[in-house]
């Protein structure tokens, strides 16, 4: 079950880690094109 636990915290951190990168690109985007 731990294992499991554990298994499952890092790919949440994963995921979380590339939500923010294109959360970050996403920002980046609508900046930029609202400059235009």
């Amino acid at each position: 079950m731990s294992e499991k636990k554990k298994l499952t915290l890092s790919i949440n951190s994963e995921v979380i880690e590339k939500a923010k990168e294109l959360g970050l690109n996403l920002s980046e985007i609508n900046t930029s094109s609202s400059l235009k």
